[in-house]
């Protein structure tokens, strides 16, 4: 399964712990993990 990274302002940003699903319709099953990204304060 791959992993995408975000891509903001010329950077990938700070790694993040937190992930979405993206799915396959095909076959019901996850064929990607997105990086979310952390919540400032």
């Amino acid at each position: 399964m791959r992993q995408i990274d975000h891509f903001i302002s010329g950077g990938t940003g700070t790694s993040s712990a937190r992930f979405g699903d993206i799915m396959d319709p095909n076959n019901g099953g996850v064929q990607a993990r997105p990086t979310r990204s952390a919540v400032r304060a």
